[in-house]
């Protein structure tokens, strides 16, 4: 019996995953890169919450880039990387004011008040060295699926933004 040849299936979509510091991340999603229309809405104790918690060597949750025609798009992930760029630059994208770790609850004394430039050499390359789980969706044929739709099946509870 012979195969029957009469239905194909092309692919559309291709996705892989890769570990990355956070450092080489950068480099992955240069300036380059398009969000989806992502205004920062990440409050300062939440932005301070994450850099704390990349300190304290918690791991941060995948990063989805999607790759339409040889241009990129932060799926998810924008306001993990967002944060940590606004952390080294020592700049809050919110207002503009210094990005600054203050006292929080949780924070511990050791960063307190502290800007990037300002912890140890040790804490700043523990922050380049943090590994993230990066997922790469290219998306072949640009008439399937939307970057908001990929978006939307993704975060299926996301809110619409």
């Amino acid at each position: 019996m012979q195969p029957d040849n009469s239905f194909s299936s092309p692919q559309y979509i291709n996705s892989w995953g890769a570990e990355l510091s956070l450092i080489k991340l950068f480099d992955v999603v240069d300036t380059a890169a398009r969000s989806r229309n992502y205004n920062y809405r990440w409050s300062r104790q939440q932005a301070q919450q994450f850099i704390e918690s990349i300190l304290l060597g918690l791991p941060i949750p995948s990063i989805y880039i999607a790759i339409r025609e040889n241009e990129k798009y932060i799926i998810d992930g924008y306001h993990r990387i967002k944060t940590v760029t606004d952390f080294i630059s020592g700049t809050y994208s919110n207002d503009g004011s210094e990005f600054r770790l203050m006292n929080s609850n949780n924070m511990l004394d050791y960063w307190n008040n502290k800007t990037y430039s300002q912890i140890s050499d040790l804490d700043q390359n523990r922050i380049a060295s943090t590994t993230v789980h990066l997922t790469i969706i290219e998306l072949k044929n640009s008439s399937i699926i939307s970057v908001d739709d990929l978006y939307k099946r993704i975060n299926p509870s996301a809110l619409d933004d």
